[in-house]
């Protein structure tokens, strides 16, 4: 199939989350490399950009994601519509009076056949960057959320490989 992508500003947190992801590939990548080649040839695709970002890990490969792998995962675990997020983040900009014009170029919205920043549209990506830091403010003060950093990598310690910090979950508060 093809994949097609849309250009957005990101929140701050969304792109410092994305650093965190990169370096956990990287440490899991060097893990992959002990123990599975064909797994630590995956994941060198993910990160050269040859492969999606991301996936799910089974069969001792990486699948990747879909609507339908995302359904099936997380319906017993979040029985929600897959795209109440949006929803949810489009009602709290609305309410912190961010122009719903300006939301749903942000959130990729376009009317049929147009694009949100074509020529004479009076939308930029300029102006999605005050969207981007409202749901940056609103995810970190209001929710209280952060960026979940990552383990450092791993050790080899007697015929295993274990975190170098186990107490990783913690740096991340």
């Amino acid at each position: 199939g093809s994949t097609f992508g849309r250009q957005i500003v990101l929140p701050s947190i969304a792109a410092e989350q994305y650093g965190h992801y990169i370096k956990h590939l990287q440490a899991f990548n060097a893990y992959s490399q002990v123990v599975s080649d064909s797994m630590a040839q995956q994941i060198g695709g993910v990160l050269r950009g040859d492969l999606p970002l991301f996936f799910f890990i089974k069969d001792g490969g990486c699948n990747t994601v879909s609507v339908s792998s995302m359904v099936s995962r997380m319906s017993e675990t979040l029985p929600l519509p897959m795209n109440v997020n949006r929803h949810f983040m489009k009602t709290q900009l609305v309410q912190l009076g961010v122009q719903p014009a300006l939301i749903d170029a942000w959130m990729g919205h376009a009317s049929f056949g147009h694009d949100a920043f074509e020529t004479y549209s009076g939308l930029s990506l300029h102006a999605m960057s005050g969207v981007a830091d409202e749901v940056d403010g609103y995810l970190r003060k209001s929710l209280g959320i952060m960026p979940l950093q990552s383990f450092a990598g791993f050790v080899l310690t007697d015929k295993s490989l274990s975190p170098v910090d186990n107490d990783w979950r913690q740096s991340s508060r």
